[in-house]
């Protein structure tokens, strides 16, 4: 930059949660990351990532889909106020969307094995869980399925 250029107003702060999903490997342990997409003046383009992604108004409608986690455990655990199941249900919510992963239990309290779904069920989920906001909560509901807050181990901000 040099002093004829004006400085860009700083862009504002997004609350955003992300997943670190490990597993126990046959070498060892290991790490979900996913590649950012290319876009040209994109700094972050190509970017090894975990999932996740910006947390919005609509994970509030998650809370009562959410089991093994209540917003005053969650919150208590983030050091907030208020609000700190909207983390979780952003980090569950994004993990699905992005990578195909979710964090849920069926009608029993079994994980949800979305491997057993017929060919090209999951490819339609996941489409409507990115177009729209209440699409998570509709699939979840329609399967007796609740997502395992439970499972979700906060690490740190």
């Amino acid at each position: 930059m040099n002093a004829t250029t004006p400085a860009s107003p700083p862009r504002p702060i997004r609350t955003a949660a992300t997943l670190v999903v490990l597993r126990d490997g046959s070498e060892g342990l290991e790490a979900l990351m996913l590649r950012r997409a290319d876009k040209a003046n994109d700094q972050n383009s190509g970017a090894s990532v975990f999932p996740g992604g910006v947390v919005d108004a609509h994970d509030r409608h998650l809370h009562p889909l959410c089991t093994g986690l209540d917003d005053a455990a969650a919150s208590a655990r983030l050091t907030v106020a208020e609000g700190g199941l909207d983390f979780y249900a952003a980090a569950m919510r994004e993990c699905f969307e992005e990578a195909g992963l979710l964090y849920a239990n069926d009608a029993e309290g079994r994980p949800v094995r979305l491997l057993d779904l017929p060919p090209g069920e999951l490819a339609a989920m996941r489409d409507a869980a990115e177009q729209g906001t209440d699409a998570l909560p509709a699939l979840c509901g329609s399967r007796g399925w609740h997502l395992a807050g439970d499972r979700v181990v906060y690490f740190g901000h």
